[in-house]
Order: C-alpha cells, then structure tokens, then sequence
C-alpha cells in the first residue's frame, strides 16, 4: 500500500524545523530525498512523488527548503554563508537515521542540484549512494542561463566591450520575473557586514508579491568551484534534461557534466525533447523509478562482490 504520510518536520543543528513531506511505500527497497527548485516548495512536486511512489518500491522525501513552505527560517535568508547545507547534512542523517540499510537517493531539481553537487563533493562520506539531477541549473553561473540577463551583458561588455550573442529561444515561456541587483551584490561581497542585504527579487507572476533573497542566502544555495567540486563526486550520477528547457541551455548543461564527470560516474544523460524546465516533471517520475530499479541492481551487484 502507497500512500502520503502526515507533513512530518526534522530539526537542524541550529533548533530549526525543517518540513518535509513523506510518501511511504509498504515495503521500500530504496529512500529518495527530493530537493525542490529554487523558490519552490514540496507542494510543486505532489504529483510526481505521488507517481513514483506507485511505480518504485521507494520512501520519498520532499522537503521545504529553510524559509520556504512550511519550514521555519527567515524567509530568503540564512545566518551565515553554508547554513543550507548543513540543513542538508542534518536532514540526510536523520533520514538514514530512520532507514538504517536502505540506500539513500539524492535528486534535485532545477538549482537545487548547486546544492547536491557540493555536498556530494565536500562530503566524500557521505550516506548518499546516488545522484539524480532533473533539469539541473548551476546557480550563480550565468553563462549556461538560456536567457541572457542584464548583469551578464554588463559584465561581459566591461570583459569583451561588445554585447554578448542571444541564445535561441526555448518554445516555452519563463513566467518568473527577476530583478537582480549588480551594485548590491558587489557591496556584500566587498562588506561581510552586508551580506544579509536583499540583492535578488523573484515573483512568479505579476499578481504575486516580489520575494526577497540576500547574499547570504544565495551563496549557501551556490556551488562553488563548480568544474571541481563535479570531478570530485564519487557516486553514480543520473541526469534528465528538456531540449526547450526555458530556463538553461541544455547543450552548455550536458557538455559541461560530460566532460567533467569522469564515465564511470556518469551513467546516464537524456534529453527530451520538447520538454521545458517544468514540464519535464510530468514525465520524469516513471524515468526515476527504472534509475531507481537501476541503483538498486548496481549495488546488489557490488555486495556480491
């Protein structure tokens, strides 16, 4: 019997409840920690945890992120540089706390993978026993955005004093609207004393209220040193992407994982195509649980070794 539990809520170092939505199934092989998307909540991805549940012997967990949904936290802050990934260390470990036995997935959607990627390459021990990326996008590195933003040609003209190229354009419209503040952002990483100013604001539509996200906050969701933290991963590595992804460009995505993702580590990369940065989630929980069919025969496998 599948079904979805009671909104449950774990605490983190700081006393801080994290919410976390959780669909059991009767006799799970697998967990499956899900990250949600930048400004997004578990309740964007109801649907597709309960799909997966139907179609994999798997436990989900759909967290909020601090701040976000349900969970407690200033909303669009933290209290220092790296407080979303301690949330995430706490979190893991207190899911496998729960699960002793059963291997542990990390999935992520959208900008959420920053933070996958660099707990997986600061914490070589970590529980996790493999990576799934859904339409990954590397926040804070604007080259691989498919929409050029006003920042990057104000940066790229004072490098190059020309206007960077257009990127072709994605049959799928971005309704987010963002205002990202340059100036903001030099004084925070210039002044450590500002680095709780608001230097990004996100509104999914104009009938919502713009919401407000520091320095802070985005450089806790950033990963750094991107290129090596990815050489540094050691698990095996899944990646869905959409071919009218709206929001990066899926080629600059795929090269970049390609090349710095050694074979062995990644074991698999599809692109859809028609399928955009969102509704690649329609369509992506049946491909999840035949990757989680896939994990658990690998590491069967490698206990009969």
């Amino acid at each position: 019997m599948q079904n979805e539990d009671e909104i449950d809520a774990f605490p983190v170092r700081d006393g801080c409840r994290i919410s976390c939505r959780i669909y059991r199934h009767a006799q799970p092989q697998s967990v499956l920690l899900l990250l949600p998307g930048f400004g997004l909540s578990s309740d964007d991805y109801i649907s597709f945890c309960e799909r997966l549940v139907k179609t994999s012997p798997t436990v989900v967990y759909s967290p909020d992120l601090r701040g976000h949904g349900k969970s407690q936290g200033a909303p669009g802050d933290v209290a220092y540089i790296g407080q979303l990934q301690d949330d995430l260390n706490d979190l893991l470990m207190a899911i496998k706390y729960r699960h002793p036995g059963i291997p542990l997935v990390l999935a992520a959607h959208s900008g959420s993978s920053s933070l996958a990627i660099a707990h997986l390459a600061a914490q070589q021990d970590s529980a996790v026993r493999a990576l799934y990326l859904i339409a990954p996008v590397f926040f804070g590195y604007m080259e691989f955005d498919r929409q050029v933003k006003p920042a990057y040609r104000y940066i790229y003209y004072g490098r190059y004093r020309c206007s960077p190229h257009e990127n072709v354009a994605s049959q799928f419209n971005v309704n987010q609207q963002f205002r990202y503040s340059l100036k903001r952002h030099l004084i925070a990483a210039v002044l450590p004393f500002q680095r709780k100013i608001c230097v990004l604001q996100v509104r999914r539509d104009e009938e919502q209220s713009w919401k407000k996200y520091s320095f802070r906050f985005l450089q806790s969701y950033r990963c750094p040193h991107l290129q090596s933290a990815l050489e540094k991963i050691s698990v095996p590595v899944r990646v869905l992407v959409g071919a009218e992804d709206e929001v990066m460009l899926p080629d600059a995505v795929v090269s970049t994982l390609n090349w710095h993702l050694a074979p062995d580590i990644l074991r698999e990369m599809r692109c859809l195509r028609g399928m955009g940065h969102f509704s690649i989630l329609a369509v992506s929980a049946l491909l999840v649980s035949q990757w989680l069919r896939m994990t658990m025969a690998e590491i069967d496998g490698e206990r009969q070794q």
